[in-house]
């Protein structure tokens, strides 16, 4: 007989090897694997090779269960005591490998499942900017239309417990329609706005940065965003149209339009206001007014 602590000899008148090895003293598991089986008749010269049960600890989704087994794998192990691996589930160590030298098992219950919804694909918005509008009005000539797509999601679940959340596939039931809207400015601000006219100093200077003529209807900025907008006309609640023509050097600090009059029209500012600037506009448009 050959058996983990060693070999022996028997000489025995027994019918069958399990007799043989209950008049040998040994001591059975029901986990114990013998080789040939225990009802395998007694042969001259047989060897009988005993392999007895270790005991394992197995773990799955919260539960502990000890088993013994003298199985070869853990899958072996795991079939026996009734917990096989189901579908996706795995095991650690994996249910080919020997078992473990800690005799400890663990089970991973693993399920999936399919989500389907529905997702709004936003629409575009084109902004066309024209001076067919009296400033500031905006309109809309197409109000567009969002896009319907039906989106497919794997969802991996590992002890109850979400793990992983894979969009599969997305069908576009309906494309987007760009929504197509007008306005008479590309870009507004809240300025704060004064006002000057020629002749205020007691002699009159007409003359601007630009070379137009001050008076109503030119403007003045900083000298920074009049490099950036001149010749850029612009809308004033209150004051009209008019047209970044000149330098401000007292405009600093804060965003400041300077409001040109004339002599016989003036009207005092000091407030704020919202400044549009009108179509068209620059090629480039300025970094403080994106």
């Amino acid at each position: 007989m050959v058996a983990p602590n060693g070999q022996i000899t028997v000489n025995t008148a027994a019918f069958t090897v399990g007799e043989a090895l209950r008049e040998a003293g040994v001591s059975l598991f029901v986990s114990d694997r013998v080789e040939p089986p225990v009802e395998t008749p007694i042969a001259s010269g047989m060897t009988v090779a005993i392999t007895p049960g270790r005991e394992l600890t197995v773990r799955a989704a919260g539960q502990t269960v000890r088993v013994r087994s003298s199985a070869a794998t853990v899958g072996r192990v795991l079939a026996e005591a009734g917990i096989p691996l189901i579908g996706l589930d795995s095991a650690t160590p994996s249910e080919n490998e020997a078992l473990p030298a800690d005799g400890q098992i663990r089970i991973v219950r693993v399920t999936e499942s399919i989500n389907s919804a529905y997702k709004v694909i936003p629409y575009k918005t084109e902004l066309i900017v024209t001076a067919n509008l009296q400033p500031p009005a905006q309109d809309v000539q197409d109000p567009g239309e969002v896009g319907i797509s039906l989106n497919r999601t794997r969802i991996r679940y590992e002890d109850g417990t979400e793990v992983s959340r894979v969009v599969e596939s997305e069908s576009v039931i309906r494309l987007p329609r760009t929504r197509v809207a007008r306005s008479s400015y590309w870009a507004s601000i809240q300025m704060y706005a004064t006002s000057y006219h020629p002749c205020e100093t007691g002699a009159c200077s007409y003359g601007t940065s630009s070379g137009m003529k001050a008076g109503y209807g030119v403007v003045a900025l900083n000298l920074d965003w009049y490099r950036a907008l001149k010749g850029v006309s612009v809308y004033i609640p209150g004051y009209g149209t008019g047209v970044v023509g000149d330098v401000c050097p007292g405009c600093v600090g804060q965003p400041w339009i300077d409001l040109g009059y004339d002599q016989g029209n003036y009207v005092g500012w000091s407030s704020w206001v919202t400044v549009y600037f009108l179509a068209p506009a620059p090629p480039e448009i300025p970094w403080f007014l994106k």
